[in-house]
């Protein structure tokens, strides 16, 4: 492998909302794999594909044959999207060393010890013709974790400084990473908090027939219904102790039906969805963060200016940051973490994350499959 290796990594999130691609250049230091973010893009997913990943996520495609074509159709538009993306960047694909690529999250009972991704990186290897790494949770599984999340390994290569550092992820679901100062002995570790964007897109979809909520506005018309927080707040997930994770199964159709039916005005819905994901992040740094002086926000949540409002104003004592301020774009962290993942797997570095999944030892993630 090169010496400042040229990775490729791609995020497909639980929202849906489309495909990342970046491209980083990697440096070495100690025990840390920097990466540099050079450039980025972001693809649409074609309606039909969306609307296959949609239903397998909601539970609603229930035989195999239609998980297969799904699995095999968002590979090709992987592979299809990442040789585009490296003509937008005018980087020739045998410069780089690897893909790594995430896939769909489809399906995560964490309960049970069960995840699935789909988006088979074979198949992406043999389109693209670069190796690809993927696959990244069965490992965890197999090591009695639950397989989520992976974050506080890729941000502690991407973030870690001289004083620990919360980092917050808000894309469907929100999770958190504590990553201690470099010099620490600490294992970092994380957890998921509750929804992120998830509530707030599906709601903006239904009431507004807009993807997302843009920079916040509509929620910010609206009114907190009070009676139906409180309701929310009670919610047995946000309070339980780590290690956790969730996914759509919990904060999807069902959840916003029990709950958020009563709230009269539409704008009010999503205000009311904004301030119950603050309010999960809020408690759960509160509740199970060893002290911190800052958190450093990435995913599509940190572009919704309200949300980052909500959030300053329920953590007074912290320093919020975005992950642009620390030259990775918000949308782009997952791809670099993920990067990290494949850089960490093709050199075999066992990865701890004993107390994030509960996994009983340490493990290399994914699956490395060559061109």
């Amino acid at each position: 492998m090169p010496r400042r290796p040229r990775v490729i990594g791609i995020n497909s999130g639980t929202s849906l909302d489309g495909l990342d691609v970046a491209l980083f250049e990697f440096t070495r230091n100690k025990r840390r794999y920097r990466p540099v973010f050079l450039d980025g893009v972001s693809y649409r997913f074609p309606q039909r594909l969306r609307h296959s990943l949609y239903m397998l996520a909601n539970g609603e495609i229930g035989e195999i044959r239609g998980m297969m074509k799904a699995d095999k159709s968002l590979a090709e538009f992987i592979a299809l999207k990442t040789l585009q993306a490296l003509k937008s960047f005018g980087v020739d694909a045998r410069d780089i060393a690897l893909v790594a690529s995430h896939g769909q999250t489809i399906s995560h009972i964490p309960e049970e010890k069960l995840t699935l991704q789909i988006g088979d990186p074979s198949i992406i290897a043999a389109r693209a013709g670069i190796t690809v790494v993927g696959d990244f949770r069965m490992a965890d599984t197999g090591a009695g974790g639950e397989g989520a999340p992976l974050s506080p390994v890729m941000h502690y290569h991407i973030f870690s400084g001289s004083q620990p550092a919360g980092v917050l992820n808000i894309g469907g679901i929100s999770n958190i990473s504590y990553i201690p100062g470099r010099e620490s002995d600490e294992i970092p570790f994380g957890f998921d908090c509750g929804p992120g964007n998830m509530l707030i897109d599906a709601l903006s979809g239904e009431l507004f027939g807009k993807a997302y909520d843009s920079g916040g506005r509509v929620a910010s018309r609206g009114k907190v219904d009070g009676r139906v927080l409180d309701e929310l707040l009670k919610d047995e997930f946000i309070r339980k102790k780590p290690p956790k994770s969730t996914g759509r199964e919990y904060y999807g159709t069902e959840f916003i039906e029990r709950y958020f039916r009563g709230i009269s005005s539409r704008e009010s819905v999503l205000t009311t969805a904004v301030e119950f994901t603050v309010r999960s992040i809020s408690i759960n740094i509160e509740s199970f963060i060893p002290p911190i002086e800052k958190v450093v926000v990435c995913g599509g949540g940190a572009k919704n200016d309200f949300l980052m409002r909500r959030l300053a104003y329920h953590l007074p004592m912290l320093k919020i940051v975005t992950s642009g301020e620390m030259g990775i774009p918000p949308q782009f962290v997952e791809c670099a973490g993920f990067a990290v993942l494949g850089i960490l797997a093709v050199n075999r570095i066992k990865v701890d994350l004993r107390k994030t999944t509960g996994a009983g030892k340490r493990v290399v993630l994914g699956k490395v499959c060559y061109a």
